[in-house]
This record gives C-alpha cells, sequence and structure tokens, in this order.
C-alpha cells in the first residue's frame, strides 16, 4: 500500500475515534479550551509528548494494553487535530492565540493557572481533583 494510502486510512480511523471519544467524553476538550483556553491544548500535547518519550527514549514497556506508542502517535495527532477545529470554529487564527507563557515545567511538574499537572504519563484530567470543576464533579471515563 502507497504512503497516500496509509495516510487517508489512518486520517479517518482517526477522525472517526477523535468523534467517538469526543462524544463518551461529553465535549471536554472544548470546554476545558473554553475554561481555560490555549494552555490547556499545551498541556495535553506535553503529556503526550512526556508519555512517548518514556515509551521510545527510555525504552519503558506500557503497562496498559491501549498505551502503545502508536496509540500516543495517535493521541498526539488527535489533541492536534482537536485543537485545530476548536480554533477553525471560533474563528481564531495564529496573531490572535495568547502565548502559553503561563505554563511552566519544573521538577517533572507542568503547572497553569489554578492547577498543576503531573508529568506522569498514566494521568487523566478528568480524575484530577483538581480539576473536577471541569467535568461537572463526577468522574468520566
Amino acid at each position: 500500500m502507497s504512503l497516500d494510502r496509509h495516510l487517508e486510512e489512518i486520517s479517518r480511523e482517526l477522525v472517526e475515534t477523535i468523534q467517538k471519544k469526543n462524544h463518551d467524553y461529553g465535549n471536554s476538550f472544548e470546554k476545558l479550551f473554553d475554561r481555560i483556553g490555549l494552555d490547556y491544548a499545551v498541556i495535553r500535547q506535553m503529556e503526550k509528548t512526556d508519555r512517548l518519550e518514556s515509551l521510545v527514549i527510555n525504552n519503558l514497556a506500557p503497562q496498559v494494553d491501549d498505551e502503545s506508542t502508536e496509540d500516543t502517535f495517535k493521541d498526539i495527532a488527535g489533541y492536534a487535530l482537536l485543537t485545530l477545529a476548536v480554533l477553525r470554529k471560533r474563528g481564531m487564527k495564529d496573531t490572535e492565540l495568547e502565548a502559553p507563557e503561563k505554563i511552566t515545567v519544573k521538577d517533572g511538574q507542568i503547572t497553569a493557572p489554578n492547577f498543576t499537572v503531573p508529568s506522569n504519563p498514566n494521568y487523566y484530567p478528568q480524575f484530577d481533583p483538581q480539576l473536577s470543576q471541569f467535568f461537572g464533579g463526577k468522574e468520566n471515563g
């Protein structure tokens, strides 16, 4: 199969998965983007990049079945697509975006306004008590 065909197949699979997950998560990405801003998208990408580093550079075997290197690349692409879709939906251009200067990384901790995200490949913000207000106070899975 040609590279172009692989790209088409992967793109279709990715969009279908994103749409299903977005439905199952109650559109949480857009809701959190609305409350936190572009910083949220940057944090999500940083989490996935940390997981990729653990899997590839540190050669750690995943302990969760659906946390493979391929799944991580799909997550990175998925969050990029979700971010672009939200930005386009709002008609925002690069020149209108605030720089994520409020985000800091120190001692393995990613800090953004009003909360700290652990640098952990198994971190899921929907279960974080600091973020529960964004998920209606209940755990989503």
